[in-house]
């Protein structure tokens, strides 16, 4: 599945912001076996907003939108997100409910100017237990766009428990493994060749294994897709059992090993 992140807004564009968020969305995404093909990042222009989503909807599977939804003059997403489905901008009960419970919950009385109120004609809400803008899903193109606020904890928890499930279930099963150890030369050259078809195994039935080193750690990471878990298993698990292997016959019994499995099932 064809991943694209765009990020939003003038700040992050001119770099008076450090882009954090893509970073974590495209590392979460790559632990369960996902992977990213294009990042954009774009200011707070219609016309360019407008392109960017055009040309994501054309390319990308799925499409996550950082940034842009909230009650001031340059959060664009809503309105430019219903400008390239082709649909209207309409009063959304459902996030006016959700936000008036938010702040109901706090003792609060929610302000007129929280949050936008708007959103395009058919958008699946994505809920934002933690902050007061609500994310949406909606098709653009051949793509499903899913929007997020910008604020890195609210876009960390959405990413978490609205985002990712979504992708999964669009991708099929994944399963991965992690094996960490004392970053050593040579580990990558001892398991790729035999263990995978390499990079660009993107597709259902092929194996991918890939690297991450963070020292004094080496992360090897294994993802199988399918629809089918058994099925996935039954690929993974003779690998998994030649990459443990080859681990027992490279390092010391001193080096340190932590391993965890992660599957997700459509």
């Amino acid at each position: 599945m064809r991943i694209e992140v765009i990020c939003t807004g003038d700040e992050v564009l001119t770099g008076k912001t450090i882009n954090t968020n893509f970073s974590m969305i495209s590392q979460k995404l790559e632990d369960v076996g996902l992977a990213v093909q294009w990042e954009t990042t774009v200011g707070d222009d219609r016309d360019n907003l407008l392109l960017a989503f055009q040309l994501a909807g054309q390319r990308a599977d799925a499409v996550i939108v950082n940034g842009g939804l909230g009650p001031t003059v340059d959060d664009l997403s809503q309105e430019i997100a219903a400008k390239a489905a082709g649909v209207e901008l309409l009063l959304d009960e459902r996030w006016v409910t959700r936000m008036e419970e938010y702040f109901r919950s706090r003792g609060r009385v929610m302000p007129q100017t929280t949050a936008s109120r708007h959103a395009p004609c058919g958008a699946e809400l994505i809920d934002n237990p933690i902050g007061t803008a609500c994310g949406f899903a909606l098709t653009i193109g051949k793509a499903r766009f899913m929007f997020t606020p910008g604020v890195p904890r609210e876009v960390r928890r959405m990413i978490d428990d609205q985002v990712i499930p979504r992708l999964l279930s669009m991708a099929g099963t994944q399963s991965t493994i992690f094996l960490s150890a004392s970053t050593r030369s040579g580990w990558a050259s001892r398991v790729r060749t035999p263990c995978s078809p390499g990079r660009g195994a993107r597709t259902r039935g092929q194996r991918e294994l890939g690297f991450r080193a963070h020292y004094p750690q080496l992360e090897t990471k294994l993802a199988v897709r399918g629809r089918d878990l058994a099925e996935v298993r039954r690929q993974l698990e003779p690998v998994e059992a030649e990459v443990r292997r080859r681990w027992a016959t490279s390092f010391s019994p001193r080096m340190t090993r932590r391993s965890r499995a992660i599957c997700y099932a459509r």
